[in-house]
This record gives C-alpha cells, structure tokens and sequence, in this order.
C-alpha cells in the first residue's frame, strides 16, 4: 500500500492547508513539464495521494486501511508465518491499605473481578440459551486471586505494577493505586 503522507512528505495528522501547501510545492518539483526534476509517475503519485488526503472521506478510508495494512505487517514474523497478535490488557485499580500496611509493606492478597467464558457451555450461543451456570449469557464473573507485592513506606497514590496471566490465560498489567486509609470494611481492591 502506498504512503499517501510519505508521498506529499507530511504527518498523518495534518492539516487540510498543510496538505494543499504539500501538494503544490511538490507539483513544481516534479511537473513532467519541468525538465530536470519532473517525473511523469512521481507526478500521478503526488496527484493521487492529493485526491485521497483532500477529501475528508476518502482519507478516513485510506486511515482505516492503512492502518489495517501496518497492524497485519506486524503480525507476521521474520519466516513470514502469521502470529497471533495480542495486546496486553491493562487492568486499573484502587490498593486500599491501612497506614500499618503501608508503613510495613508485605505481600497481599487481592481479588480481581474477571469475567470468562462459561464453563459448561464455553460461550457456545446454541448452547448458552439452556445454560443454568451463565443463564443464556455464555460468560460468568469469577473473582482471581492475585498476590501483590507491596514495598514498605508506600505514599498515597504510589503506583504498583504487576504482570499477570489471568484467568482467560492473556497476560495483564494491574497498576495498582495506593490509597491509604483507616481500616472500616473496605475491599482490599476496588476497580475504577
């Protein structure tokens, strides 16, 4: 896929005066009326990537695919085989811990809210609708465990972060933000 903004030599996010001003520098530079810079093809390349970018809606689409075409080009290894490319999820949420807790550090245990594929059914719609455990959803809330390490001496609205596999076997980033407050029946962890 050609690159439009490589072409006319300007950001994806700019403008359309900076794109206009792009393009008719770059017509004088190679005009094939111009003798020693002009190149017919170069010409129809700048001329097509002008009619793409001007247009508000051809240049969504040229987005969408472009950027379609750049996360596929990342899927593929140096064998040329696809691999499965997965983000890792970010997970944000509240540590609550006393002033002793937080004075000492220690290691905690915490409970993640999750959400999985039903057990008995495995998310399957023709075999959901009949489901007793996930009532026709195909998904039911699990809650994991998870032990935090927290160092000694932490200061309100420090950050934790740990690397997870959850329980849909993906790995997730928990950032943790302390909070420290009396102890009166809080959650160890509460989920922004």
């Amino acid at each position: 896929m050609k690159d439009y903004y490589k072409i006319l030599g300007i950001p994806t996010d700019a403008s359309p005066d900076a794109i206009h001003r792009a393009y008719k520098k770059a017509v004088k530079k190679y005009h094939p009326d111009v003798a020693e810079t002009g190149s017919h093809e170069r010409f129809l390349e700048i001329r097509e990537a002008y009619e793409t970018l001007s247009n508000p809606q051809k240049r969504k689409e040229y987005d969408r695919k472009r950027n379609i075409a750049y996360y596929n080009s990342l899927r593929r290894d140096n064998l040329g085989k696809v691999r499965q490319l997965e983000p890792i999820q970010v997970l944000r949420a509240e540590l609550i811990l006393t002033p002793e807790e937080a004075y000492r550090g220690g290691i905690f245990t915490v409970e993640i809210p999750w959400v999985v594929p039903c057990p008995l059914c495995s998310g399957d719609w023709r075999l959901s609708w009949s489901c007793i455990n996930c009532n026709g959803f195909g998904y039911v809330n699990v809650r994991a465990e998870v032990e935090i390490k927290v160092p000694p001496r932490v200061l309100p609205g420090m950050v934790i972060i740990k690397k997870w596999i959850g329980p849909h076997g993906r790995e997730v980033r928990l950032e943790l933000v302390c909070r420290i407050r009396r102890p009166s029946g809080f959650y160890k962890c509460m989920l922004w």
